[in-house]
């Protein structure tokens, strides 16, 4: 399987191509957080760098959130009192002679704003406020948001005080907020003089991760033909062993739109070079050619799909020049088309883009 094209761009350098306003398109689709007229709306902001457009959008979402109130909880406290709050803790009682002082230690329960959620939201905006390149007006619109959360008190953050937080109906305006305080936390770092904070260089798969997301979320969100989802099967397999010591692995696609009479398996792909050369020509990678034709084979092999009719598509996130417009080919009935989606254009034609990749 060849294409006959020269490859001139390199996915190497292509990341640090993608404009910051195209990069929180793909996070606001990837965290499926904000309705399309709030994306298209955020997306008109000119903000010299991602610390700026994540704290333009803190601002704008903790100001929606401090007109509802924040989020309050019932925390645990300790006091010496003369009276009688809540329960005594006899044993710290009596272990420091409070009885002589006319004194008891009680715990008591006190509904509080120090949850969590807000704890990780200052700790986050006080990370934010040390970057030097924060503008100045962000720098200030920041530093009074902290001021005011000054009944919550700041946290250590890890990967695991995320899993902690449990969100349902009534605070669901801090799911986007605390997404934000993630991605501060996991991509910040101190600057080479230790006074101050950069964002880091995304890695490539968290560019992998963000483009499937995206492409899952954005056809969930713009297209009404197919319903989207991942899936996840085992190999067909005709005869198994009759004492398995170790299994096939499953096969999990990125996107599968299913539709009444078809069915389209998408592969997403962000690599330094999309397309290998070989011997004069650009050649597809022929893992990714077979990963996707066993996901089609499986699939119309099931009964359920034999009605349908399966179809694949290679999607790479790649620079202009870099790739051949989409081609498609016919692999044992099943129709496979390789196309790229360059991330740096206008946003506009992004979605043109990838809305015309799936219509066969």
């Amino acid at each position: 399987m060849t294409i006959q094209i020269r490859q001139r761009a390199r996915s190497k350098d292509y990341s640090a191509k993608i404009p910051i306003k195209n990069l929180f398109y793909l996070l606001c689709y990837a965290w499926d957080t904000l309705e399309p007229g709030e994306i298209e709306e955020v997306g008109t902001i000119q903000t010299p760098g991602l610390e700026n457009l994540m704290a333009f959008i803190l601002l704008q979402r903790m100001e929606r959130l401090l007109r509802r109130g924040l989020e309050r909880d019932y925390q645990e406290n300790r006091d010496d009192m003369a009276c009688v709050r809540g329960r005594i803790d006899f044993q710290d009682t009596t272990k420091r002679l409070l009885r002589r002082r006319g004194v008891l230690h009680v715990i008591f329960d006190e509904l509080s704003p120090d949850t969590i959620s807000n704890r990780i939201l200052k700790t986050s905006i006080g990370t934010l406020l040390g970057f030097e390149t924060l503008s100045a007006e962000n720098h200030k619109e920041l530093k009074g948001l902290y001021r005011g959360l000054r009944d919550v008190s700041e946290t250590r953050i890890a990967n695991s005080i995320f899993h902690r937080v449990r969100l349902h109906r009534n605070n669901r305006d801090y799911r986007l907020l605390l997404s934000i305080c993630e991605m501060i936390h996991r991509y910040t770092l101190p600057t080479k003089r230790k006074n101050g904070m950069r964002f880091i260089d995304f890695d490539k798969r968290l560019i992998w991760d963000l483009f499937q997301q995206f492409v899952r979320n954005f056809l969930s969100k713009k297209q009404t033909q197919y319903s989207v989802n991942p899936d996840e099967f085992p190999w067909l397999v005709s005869r198994s062993p009759a004492v398995e010591r170790f299994s096939l692995p499953w096969l999990k696609t990125d996107v599968v739109l299913t539709g009444p009479t078809s069915k389209i398996v998408i592969e997403t792909k962000f690599y330094q070079k999309p397309l290998l050369w070989r011997h004069g020509k650009l050649r597809a990678r022929s893992l990714h050619v077979n990963q996707i034709l066993a996901y089609m084979q499986n699939i119309v092999a099931r009964e359920t799909e034999k009605q349908r009719q399966v179809d694949g598509i290679l999607l790479y996130a790649a620079p202009a020049g870099g790739f051949p417009p989409p081609q498609e080919w016919t692999l044992f009935g099943h129709r496979l088309r390789v196309a790229s989606l360059d991330l740096s254009k206008e946003w506009t034609e992004i979605e043109k883009e990838l809305l015309s990749v799936i219509v066969f």
